[in-house]
């Protein structure tokens, strides 16, 4: 498992190291570790413990230790940001980045830095996060976990993937044995279309922490990644002997299952995981796993029903934005079986739900940009008015420049761009649109697959669809979509 498990700002693993009552020693020396601001010797101790198991991704047990930390020294404004990178729910992480921000005024540059990119991620702008992070290495060039951490907001950014390898293999080049590296290098090497290097890595993190259940979870995706289904399994059920409570890996034992046709089993499978967890997060997690392999069996009734249920323990949870997530998967449920009314009316409660609440400016902005995409896709996808579907992609573009540096809700326009121009019959603006989205998604891969058969080009279209039905990773709705679209197609006899 990459820190991508809960997404938004989980990437961003508690970098610091060095504490000091007074943090003006050291602070100016190019090869002194960022400070860690606290009044209480005890606060320290228990973070450090926490940023540990932050590290290998033992989250429950992390945020554990942050808040016993934060109850030694309520004003350790480290450990407001590290329990907002925990993320037990959004309207939460919200809380622990506004304390953090109103403490920073009491804290080191560094630390500073840290709550802002920490901030700018959470609010969507990846690359204001990682020029903060830029700046941060330059002062802490030789610590270890800062210069980690810029690594994994490039890798997962937007950035170039290259220039993100070379940041990680400095920390390599210092630190041979900080085992985190080997598992974000590994993630990387995988996209980087390097498997033989991936193995390495993954196995050189197994070896570097063998008691941890991370490293086997790392190396069942990387085998999920290859089509080795059965040997992903394995693995994952050995992270789960080291940890039961290490509920994703779960999650991957369900995606080997779901590849492997066997969609019933990986259900069974997900139904016990969440009789036997009952965290909110985790519950989610699984949930959402499950409304994966129900969209893959092409299920969407199931599926739906699933999704109200996560639906539901967020209206319990009282948090306002994961309302508001699950009302957008809902919506997207109902978009895919072409129910485009219903997709609307949800995509509008969403932002009807934060504009009656009290979230901030930035989050509610992003609600409503969200709505905006979704809203554009039912345009597309009816097709009954291109001109209409290409304003409301320009509006989404509109917005989305509040959002500076980050290129997912480009390459996101991109991708619409390329479907109306292929709706509209022109394939070879629809084949220069595509070129510049999201190359790893499944759905470019099948709408570019469409295009190159436009341009009478049967080769390349047949090695686009191949590649859009390949199973990488983890499962996910993307990748289930695609699945059943070309499906239906094979039925129609169009591909």
């Amino acid at each position: 498992m990459f820190i991508k498990k809960y997404g938004l700002i989980l990437w961003l693993l508690l970098a610091q190291v060095f504490l000091a009552s007074n943090i003006s020693a050291g602070e100016s020396s190019p090869s002194a570790k960022m400070p860690i601001t606290t009044a209480s010797k005890e606060a320290r101790a228990l973070y450090l413990e926490g940023r540990q198991l932050q590290e290998n991704l033992n989250e429950e047990k992390a945020a554990e230790k942050f808040q016993q930390a934060i109850a030694k020294d309520k004003n350790f404004a480290l450990a407001h940001a590290a329990l907002a990178s925990r993320i037990t729910g959004a309207n939460e992480a919200l809380g622990h980045i506004a304390k953090a921000k109103a403490l920073a005024g009491k804290v080191s540059k560094g630390e500073q830095l840290w709550i802002q990119a920490i901030s700018q991620r959470f609010n969507g702008s990846p690359g204001g996060s990682i020029k903060s992070l830029n700046e941060l290495a330059k002062m802490y060039p030789q610590d270890k976990r800062v210069t980690f951490a810029l690594g994994n907001a490039m890798q997962w950014g937007g950035a170039d993937k290259e220039e993100a390898l070379a940041v990680y293999k400095k920390v390599i080049a210092q630190h041979p044995e900080y085992a985190p590296v080997y598992n974000s290098i590994g993630y990387l090497y995988v996209d980087l279309k390097l498997p033989e290097l991936a193995e390495e890595a993954f196995k050189k993190y197994t070896q570097l922490i063998p008691e941890n259940p991370n490293p086997y979870d790392s190396y069942a995706e990387f085998k999920l990644s290859q089509g080795d289904y059965r040997a992903a399994i394995e693995l994952f059920k050995k992270a789960l002997e080291k940890d039961p409570g290490f509920i994703i890996s779960a999650r991957g034992i369900a995606s080997a299952h779901d590849y492997l046709g066997e969609h019933k089993e990986a259900q069974e499978y997900l139904d016990q995981a969440i009789a036997r967890t009952s965290g909110y997060v985790d519950q989610k997690v699984l949930k959402e796993a499950k409304v994966v392999s129900l969209v893959n069996e092409g299920d969407y009734k199931g599926a739906l029903g699933i999704a109200e249920s996560i639906l539901a323990d967020a209206e319990k949870s009282r948090q306002t934005l994961e309302v508001a997530d699950a009302h957008f998967l809902i919506g997207r449920l109902h978009l895919e079986n072409k129910q485009y009314a219903k997709a609307k009316a949800w995509s509008a409660k969403a932002v009807k739900l934060v504009d009656s609440a009290q979230v901030p400016e930035q989050q509610s902005a992003l609600i409503h940009l969200r709505a905006k995409f979704m809203n554009a896709w039912v345009a597309i996808d009816q097709g009954n008015d291109l001109a209409v579907a290409r304003k409301m992609v320009a509006d989404y573009r509109d917005a989305a420049s509040g959002f500076p540096g980050n290129k997912y809700m480009e390459m996101g326009a991109r991708e619409m761009d390329g479907v109306i121009a292929i709706k509209d019959g022109d394939y070879k603006s629809a084949l220069a649109a595509l070129s510049k989205a999201d190359k790893d998604n499944a759905y470019v891969l099948y709408w570019t697959a469409v295009a190159q058969r436009g341009v009478g080009n049967e080769k390349a279209a047949g090695e686009y669809f191949a590649r859009s039905r390949m199973k990488q990773g983890i499962n996910n709705l993307d990748q289930a979509f695609v699945h059943n679209r070309e499906l239906m197609a094979v039925a129609a006899q169009e591909l």
